[in-house]
């Protein structure tokens, strides 16, 4: 079996186009009734499948998985290079992402499409999560009753688990699950967890291999600003004074605009895609090939942030200005009691599922009905 770095060192990718993504409101995308022809949707219906599966609070009716970033990218990524590489081993408009998936020009599409998503999904949901699993079962069964039975939906749902695979197994030892504690520190500058979330996790991220870069730190930045420069104070005295809990300077709508960039991003910006991809007349394959261009940026461009947080390990404005009596710095005036309008990061976040391998996909059967566990 190909490592990760193997199977990436492998890949070429079409030079990406640059894109303005327009956040459209949608509604959900329907599904095409039985007997229908071949669904040109299909890509878009598990797109939104995914994203509500993934983001979605398990305490919510129906259940989702409760993942924000940085995993949830991670994990749509994943859903959408195995979407790309069943696609495109039909098609072959553009090269692979993982290289040696095969199928007839004759199959069909949308049954790759779903079968590949949800076999992803579903690798992905631990085992002992059956409310979800069920859920994911139901997505199935409903993407393949609206695909004439048939060769062609046989073939699109063999390719379908076999990109799946492909993608499960290359990223099964990714580091998503490793434990990566951030290094905490006590001299000015440095990084320590932030009360009221004081949970020092997710540092895994920055050593997780990444989709397309060559490694988490591909591209660095010059690190925090001198904690002895004018811009330094400059910043911290606009931090202190608009990004306070309670006393703030800042007005109603920046206090709204606080909100919306700190709510999760995804379910917003694959919205905007869905409504773009159905504004331009996208066809499968090109809808395949910009969800995974843009999931694979999108987990990527997290990937090397936490490297960057990694790298520099600085600290959090909280820190800085509850402790700016003994950061040097006559110009930073100290506020131990300061607090910032939103908690910062320390979230837990449920433990990635070990990749599971399962029996009886449904690939052969070709029936509408989701397969039997």
């Amino acid at each position: 079996m190909a490592t990760p770095k193997e199977v990436r060192s492998a890949r070429r990718w079409p030079a990406t186009a640059s894109a303005v993504i327009t956040i459209a409101v949608a509604g959900s995308i329907p599904v095409p009734p039985a007997g229908a022809a071949e669904p040109t949707n299909m890509v878009l219906v598990w797109n939104e499948n995914a994203v509500n599966i993934l983001s979605r609070p398990a305490a919510n009716t129906p259940p989702g998985l409760g993942q924000g970033p940085p995993l949830s990218p991670l994990n749509l990524a994943m859903v959408h290079g195995a979407i790309y590489d069943a696609v495109n081993a039909i098609d072959g408009g553009y090269e692979p992402y993982l290289s040696g998936l095969s199928a007839p020009s004759t199959a069909s599409q949308a049954s790759a499409v779903a079968q590949a998503a949800y076999d992803v999904l579903y690798g992905l949901t631990p085992a002992a999560n059956t409310l979800v699993r069920t859920r994911i079962d139901g997505m199935l069964a409903a993407s393949l009753a609206a695909i004439d039975a048939g060769q062609a939906r046989t073939d699109g749902i063999e390719v379908g688990a076999d990109a799946a695979a492909a993608m499960l197994a290359a990223h099964a030892n990714d580091g998503r699950s490793d434990s990566e504690p951030w290094a905490v520190g006590s001299g000015p500058g440095q990084w320590r967890p932030v009360a009221p979330l004081s949970i020092n996790v997710l540092g895994q991220f920055a050593t997780v291999t990444p989709l397309t870069l060559t490694s988490p730190d591909q591209f660095v930045t010059a690190g925090p600003l001198d904690i002895m420069s004018d811009k330094y104070v400059a910043d911290f005295n606009e931090v202190k004074a608009w990004g306070a809990q309670s006393g703030s300077s800042r007005t109603d709508a920046q206090t709204l605009t606080a909100g919306f960039f700190t709510a999760n991003p995804i379910p917003f910006y694959n919205t905007g895609l869905r409504g773009t991809a159905t504004a331009q007349g996208l066809s499968t394959s090109e809808q395949a090939r910009l969800f995974v261009q843009a999931s694979m940026g999108s987990a990527d461009a997290l990937i090397g942030c936490f490297a960057t947080k990694g790298r520099w390990n600085a600290w959090r404005p909280q820190t800085a200005i509850r402790e700016a009596a003994s950061d040097g710095n006559p110009l930073t005036v100290a506020d131990p009691d300061w607090l910032s309008l939103f908690a910062p990061p320390g979230i837990r976040m449920s433990r990635p599922a070990t990749t599971a391998t399962r029996a009886g996909s449904g690939r052969a059967s070709g029936t509408s009905s989701a397969p039997t566990r």
